[in-house]
């Protein structure tokens, strides 16, 4: 659902330019940056997002993400002037590209919780390394997302991870 937020928000935009324009007596440039602004923000950032994502958790960086899309929203729609839209759409945009990556991570999360018959919700915010670590599944790991050898690394006796899991695995 959210993928699809962030997608149709720039399809709005483009079909609200024209009432925009009028509103805020902004010029063909103005609106031009109303919509570049949001997508090079966004593009920018998905990089970043999702190795927040795998650093922070998944859950964390989506919630402060959806707050983020959310806030922006909001003030994209209360903006006084052109400046200030197009400083709110970035802010938007920031909030977006924390939602991107994350909800196609959570989707593969859920996959991988329903080959482990484990709760998702664990899994949401476990390692990527971790959860195939659990898997135990060298020959699948790919199905998990794993790197090859992953599994075989993470269980040998030079690797300490198989210690520092957490218990909810």
């Amino acid at each position: 659902m959210s993928l699809l937020i962030v997608g149709l928000n720039n399809t709005i935009v483009n079909v609200a330019l024209p009432s925009i324009g009028r509103e805020l007596h902004t010029s063909v440039s103005g609106q031009q940056w109303t919509v570049d602004a949001y997508t090079l923000v966004l593009a920018g950032l998905l990089m970043l997002s999702g190795s927040m994502a795998d650093r922070f958790g998944r859950r964390r960086v989506f919630e402060l993400g959806l707050v983020l899309f959310t806030l922006g929203s909001l003030l994209c729609s209360a903006a006084p002037s052109e400046g200030w839209l197009i400083a709110f759409r970035m802010l938007q945009a920031i909030g977006g590209s924390m939602l991107n990556p994350v909800a196609r991570a959570n989707d593969s999360a859920r996959r991988v919780a329903d080959e482990l018959g484990g709760d998702a919700r664990t899994v949401l915010d476990a390692d990527p390394v971790r959860v195939c670590v659990r898997a135990g599944r060298v020959c699948r790991s790919d199905r998990l997302g794993c790197p090859a050898g992953t599994v075989r690394r993470a269980l040998s006796s030079e690797s300490n991870l198989h210690r520092a899991m957490p218990a909810r695995l």
